[in-house]
């Protein structure tokens, strides 16, 4: 008996996204604590090429940020999103900007308030991941030039369903999705989605190779721009 998604009546038979997951900080532009002053944003070498690259390849392109200085206090959710905005204005200038962007603004244990939460979104946890691909297969990301912007707004019940439906013959085909990070929580959060993770050598990401156990990646670049090559390949060789 088939099994039918567990979010949507109407799912996409034997879908077949291509997407890239990205971290912000560190992956995409210079690793700043706190980031949320425009000012203080400065994207790496190299990254525009890289994400104009992939999305010629006809990747969608989704940010999933973890950002515990919202739930320190040290900026709002607005700050937030006026930053990812600005990112994004940039981006586009280079012809790479991004399809969505998906924050998480919890911490378990440094939260204030409504964001102190063991929550289910905060990488390496999947649920901003299952909330992108949520919206991808309900078609509420727009395709237009206005960056999509949400919090995780699947209840831990939807996650559990979708994860297993994920998992399960009816499932997606995640052959070509892939995450990407400087930090193994980036890695892990991929992995567990069940789509094949890149650790960048920028931001943590040097530091964190050196105490990454064997076969904690499934590659490692020491730019984006890399990374973005070595994606485009695996089409080819397939």
């Amino acid at each position: 008996m088939t099994k039918e998604h567990p979010l949507d009546p109407n799912p996409k038979s034997g879908w077949q996204p291509k997407i890239v997951f990205l971290d912000r900080d560190g992956t995409i532009n210079e690793e700043v604590n706190y980031l949320y002053k425009p000012e203080d944003l400065v994207i790496l070498p190299g990254v525009p090429e890289a994400l104009r690259e992939l999305k010629k390849a006809g990747y969608l392109l989704i940010l999933i940020t973890n950002q515990a200085g919202i739930a320190r206090g040290y900026y709002t959710e607005e700050d937030c999103i006026r930053l990812n905005l600005v990112l994004d204005t940039e981006l586009k200038r280079a012809g790479a900007g991004l399809n969505a962007v998906y924050y998480c603004p919890h911490h378990p244990e440094h939260g204030i308030g409504k964001y102190k939460l063991h929550c289910h979104c905060r990488k390496p946890e999947t649920g901003l991941l299952l909330q992108a691909e949520a919206d991808l297969m309900s078609c509420r990301i727009p395709s237009g030039d206005m960056l999509y912007q949400s919090r995780c707004i699947l209840s831990e019940a939807e996650q559990k369903a979708l994860s297993e439906w994920n998992r399960s013959p009816e499932g997606p085909d995640f052959t070509n999705c892939f995450m990407i990070g400087d930090k193994l929580g980036d890695i892990l959060a991929g992995r567990r989605f069940g789509v094949r993770s890149i650790l960048v050598g920028t931001g943590y990401g040097e530091k964190e190779q050196r105490a990454a156990a064997a076969g904690s990646y499934d590659y490692y670049a020491d730019t984006l721009k890399e990374a973005a090559k070595w994606i485009i390949r695996q089409q080819s060789i397939r």
